[in-house]
This record gives structure tokens, sequence and C-alpha cells, in this order.
């Protein structure tokens, strides 16, 4: 039996390149908030970094085709750079310091019943009011301390608090009966879900907001497993110093635009999608070359998809399994898989031949520019603008919902193997839709198909919505199965529509249009607006607010359809006289 060496060259490419790419990719956003950024900083830089990307992407083809020796190193490099750039991210620490507090105290629950506790700085007495609602009720329990320091000055280092207390009696009790105190600072509250740690205990602790006062916040305690602490009288006070942890607003823990470790992080993200995007065409013009215009381009691209959805559920375990209790995840084996596969696709692509990027930019444009006056044409690129932003949304910011819900809770231990598991359903769902989208539209028309994706996209985050907030969290893996025909017809829609406004001669430019507007200017605008739109609101309400948005375009579709359906339309419906007929039965 005869190899086909190339087709398996390129096959192996489909494979580590995207293989390689999916165990950092995906969770790019949630990495980023573990570092220390706002959800609407990197929903901005996002987009920015997209519409860098389409305006840089072009010099590289223009230069490859100009200087033909150029074409494989540049290929090559850029696959280089892709590894490079991220698996760079590892190295990247925390914009911002931890929260540390030199003082901090373990209180049992059940016994606050007194409004007050005294301590002394000095030789001075002083009586300090506990957080309304919660009350002391033994004196012993948090008796008279010596403090070494100012008391509501957060900071790290030697424990300054010491205890005179003559008993020596120990009392085993687990995490959830206990409440830590510690000195207000300011209006500045701890992120809830992230891991803080006493320095004379080695259980990696959860804390969550109970109450505050001008003197002190109080937060309730999650543990691993039934973690217990045994408690001695000079035990009750120690410093916390949280562990990758983060303050609950970026005023408190500082301004990350003014760290050096996040511009760093936006160079290595600029870097990689821009070497990405470059030979990601690269790619698609060696597999042309290879296969010819009969070739199945689908058979290769498949290879792709398998990497894809295999190495992020991979990545996802070895995550969590790193990572043990901790819910500050360390993607160390995730950076190892990143720069093992594309490494090995380094030495792939290098015996690639590449062939010419065509790029003619002028005649291009003097050629699509009558189309954007005529009316359809216009309404192709809105759907298509607005398809993409409805599947931007989920698969941008569905890991960083995922994660909300999770933070403080068990499940937080194998969130990572979650949101695998959802890459795996995405890619799996994917697949068959893509096989059978082209029949389905010849079956059923395109405008039909279109109303449906639609009904899909708000389908898909209602259902999110509704997951995260009542229902178990792995249930929002089950809804992902509805990306497979938002994405798989939906983008073959895009392909199907270019074809059908397109003058001869243009419809793959008019189609180059089309994806940008899809997969470029949807995905920028997603990232933005509900970046800030989750900030404000929070994530469940921003997907509550997509959903709404997806309707109200559902039905302008409808509209659209019954009004002033495309000219191809007309057509087919021939003279029944029932413009809507098509749409609404």
């Amino acid at each position: 039996m005869k190899i086909n060496k190339d087709s398996w060259l390129m096959k192996l490419h489909f494979f580590f390149y995207f293989g390689g790419m999916a165990p950092v990719v995906p969770f790019g956003l949630v990495i980023s908030l573990q570092l220390g950024a706002s959800v609407s900083l990197m929903g901005t830089v996002g987009a920015v970094i997209l519409m860098i990307s389409v305006v840089v992407k072009p010099f590289f083809s223009t230069l490859a085709d100009a200087f033909p020796l150029t074409r494989r190193p540049l290929f090559v490099g850029m696959v280089l750079l892709c590894c490079l750039s991220l698996s760079g991210v590892a190295f990247i620490p925390q914009f911002t310091k931890a929260p540390c507090y030199a003082d901090a105290w373990i209180v049992q629950r059940d016994m606050f019943n007194s409004s007050s506790f005294s301590f002394k700085s000095g030789n001075v007495a002083t009586e300090v009011s506990l957080p309304q609602g919660l009350e002391l009720a033994q004196s012993d329990l948090l008796p008279n301390y010596i403090v070494n320091q100012t008391f509501s000055k957060p900071g790290c280092g030697e424990n300054s608090v010491t205890e005179h207390l003559g008993s020596s009696n120990k009392t085993s009790l687990p995490w959830e009966d206990l409440f830590i105190v510690l000195p207000n600072n300011g209006s500045c509250e701890l992120e809830a879900g992230r891991d803080c740690q006493f320095t004379w205990t080695s259980a990696l602790l959860q804390l969550t907001l109970v109450n505050s006062s001008s003197d002190f916040s109080t937060y309730a305690v999650a543990a691993p497993g039934d973690a217990s602490v045994q408690c001695e009288p000079s035990g009750y006070a120690g410093s916390l110093k949280c562990v990758g942890g983060q303050w609950a607003t970026t005023e408190c823990g500082g301004n990350p635009l003014r760290s050096r470790a996040f511009w760093f992080l936006v160079v290595l993200n600029v870097v990689s999608e821009i070497s990405y995007s470059t030979s990601n065409s690269f790619t698609d013009a060696i597999s042309m070359d290879k296969l010819g215009k009969d070739g199945d381009y689908g058979s290769q691209r498949l290879w792709g998809v398998l990497g894809w959805g295999l190495l992020g559920p991979l990545a996802s375990f070895l995550v969590d399994w790193h990572s043990g209790e901790a819910q500050t995840k360390d993607y160390t084996p995730a950076f190892i898989l990143v720069a093992v596969f594309l490494g090995l696709d380094v030495i792939v692509a290098s015996r690639l031949k590449v062939p010419v990027l065509k790029v003619e930019e002028d005649t291009v444009w003097k050629a699509v520019k009558p189309l954007l006056k005529q009316f359809h044409f216009f309404v192709y690129l809105l759907s298509s603008l607005m398809s993409g932003v409805l599947n931007a949304v989920p698969n941008i910011y569905l890991f960083a919902l995922q994660e909300e819900v999770a933070a403080g809770t068990p499940a937080m231990k194998w969130v990572k193997l979650i949101q695998g598991l959802t890459l795996f359903v995405r890619s799996a769902s994917e697949l068959p839709c893509l096989h059978y989208a082209d029949m389905l539209v010849k079956k059923f028309g395109s405008e039909r198909i279109e109303s449906l994706i639609f009904v899909l996209h708000v389908l898909r985050l209602g259902l999110i919505s509704v997951t995260s907030k009542w229902a178990p969290l792995w249930t929002t893996i089950l809804v992902e199965i509805l990306c497979g025909p938002v994405y798989g017809l939906g983008y073959t829609l895009v392909v199907i529509n270019a074809k059908r406004h397109s003058p001869v001669g243009l419809s793959t430019t008019v189609q180059s249009l089309g994806n940008i507007c899809y997969d470029v200017l949807g995905y920028a605008l997603a990232s933005a607006i509900s970046g800030v739109m989750i900030d404000a609101y929070g994530n469940i309400s921003t997907f509550v607010g997509w959903a709404v948005v997806g309707a109200v375009a559902w039905l302008l579709h409808l509209v659209y359809t019954c009004m002033a359906p495309p000219p191809a339309v007309q057509q087919q419906r021939g003279s029944s006289g029932d413009v809507c007929e098509e749409t609404t039965s």
C-alpha cells in the first residue's frame, strides 16, 4: 500500500498545531484573571489585539510573495513564534502583590455572643467592636493581645501578635466551624474563592466575606476535604497571606496597567495572535496547493479538530491533578504540552513546501466597493457580524462564568477538567454539523437555516444562564452541544451566502469579508462589550442580555426575510405570492 507522504505531513501539522494551542489558548482569559487583570480590561485588550492582527497579517503575506525564498522560513518562524509566545506566558508573575495581613485571628462561629473584645497596644487597652451581628461569648477565646505594630495596618512578615494565656488546652476544630477576622483595610475586601494560608498551617483556605465593619472584616472559611486545625491558645493569632489571591477590586490591589508583567503579557498575546493568523493562512494555502480544487480539505482539517478536542481535555485534567486541592490553578502541565506539541510542529512545518500567497488589496477593494452600497449585501455582512458576536460570547467568557460559579465550592477542584470536557463536546458536536451543513442548507434553504441558527444562539446563551444559576456546574457542558450547529451551520452559511451575493470572480473576496465580520469583528465586539458588561452586571446577567439581543436579531431577520427577501429567495419561491411562507412554515 502506497502512503502519501505529503498528505500525512499535513495531517500531522494540523494535529500538532491545533493540539499544541488547545492547552492554553481557550484558557487565556481565566489565566489573565488569575494573574490579577479585570474582565473588562482583558476584553478590551483582546478586541484591540484582533484588530491589530487584521492590519499586520497582509504585510507578511506580501513579504512572502515578494521574496519567495522567505516563504518557508517565514512559515516555520511563525509556528515557532506561536510556540514561544504561548509557552512564555508560564513565566509571567502576578500583576500585583498578593494580599497579606500581619495580624489575623481565628474565631469559633458559635462563640460570637458579645459585641466587642479588647486588645492591648503597648500598655493601652482598647476595646474594638466586632461586625454587626457577629458577637463573642467567651473572653478566653480571644484574650488580650500585645500588638507590636499598628493594629489596622495590613502587611507581610513575621507575626506581630503574641498572646498571654496560661492554659495549654488544645482543640481540634474543622475549618467550617471557624471564622477568620482580619483588620479592616479601608473598603478593600478579599476576592471570594482564592487560596489563603496562615503562616502556621499548611492547609490552603478559601475565604468568603461574611460581614465587615469600620474595624474588622469577617470571613467564612472553606478548606479541602475534612481538614481541621489544632487550635492552641497561642495559635488563635497569626498572619495571613493569600497564595495567588486578589483583592475584590483593582483599586485595592493596584492597577495592572502600571505593572510590567501585564504589558509583557499583552506583547506575548499580540505576537501569538499575529503568528497564529499568519501561519494559519500559510497552512490553508499549503493544503489547497497539495490537494487541488477537488481535494478533500475537510479530511485534512479534521485532524486539527481532533488535536484540539483531545489535547484540551488532557491538559485540563493534568492542571487539576497538578494543582491538587488549591483553587488557584498551576498551569505548568499545559505550558509543557504547548512547548512539546508546537515544538514538534516546527519540525513538521519545516518539511512542507509553501506556495504563493496571493494578495491583491487594491484591485479587490475597487471591485467590492460597489457591493457595499447594495442593501442585501449589507444585511449579509450584518448577519455574519451578529452571528459571530453571539457565538463568541460563550466561546470567550464561558470559562470565566464556570470559575465564578465554582469558586469556594468542591467543584473548583476539577473545574479545569470541566472546561476541558467543554472543549471536547464543542469539537465533537461541530464535526457532524460541518459535514452535513451543505446538504441541510440545500434541502431547507439558507433563510430557514439562518433563522434556526439565531434561535439556537438564544437557546445556548439562555440555557447557560439557567444552568449556571440553578443547576450543577457540569450541566453547562451539555449545553455546549448547541455549539455544533451554531458554529458548524453558521460558519458554512457565511461561505454559502458569500457565493450568493458575490459577482463572478469575487466569491473568495466576498467570503473573506464575511469571515472578517464573523471571526474578527464579531469576536472583537463580543470581547470588548461583554467584558464591560460582566464587570458592571456579572457573568450570568451578561449572558441573559446577549440572549435578549439574539432574540431581537432573530425577529429582525424574520421581518427582513418577509419584507425584503434576497433575489435568490424570491426566485425560489416563484409566483406563490406569499413571501413569508418559507420562513414561517
